[in-house]
């Protein structure tokens, strides 16, 4: 008798035993996974990153100004 089986059916059974094939296509899954999550977490910093790219320049230039007409009053 044969039995076919997908590879969703053979790895539901237990699909015998662990390969090295087996452990690369895990850890290119651990990769995989990982890389999205730090795509995402790059996504979510990002708008910060650009505002205080922004908001640094302008506080330095506010500061200089504070600066400066605190020393001209003096």
């Amino acid at each position: 008798a044969v039995e076919v089986l997908t590879e969703r059916q053979r790895a539901a059974t237990g699909g015998g035993s662990w390969t090295p094939r087996d452990a690369l296509h895990d850890a290119g899954r651990v990769l995989a996974v990982a890389l999205g999550v730090a795509l995402v977490a790059a996504a979510l910093l990002l708008p910060f990153v650009l505002l205080a790219g922004v908001a640094w320049p302008l506080a330095r230039a506010g500061r200089r100004r504070r600066r400066d007409h605190a020393l001209d009053g003096a």
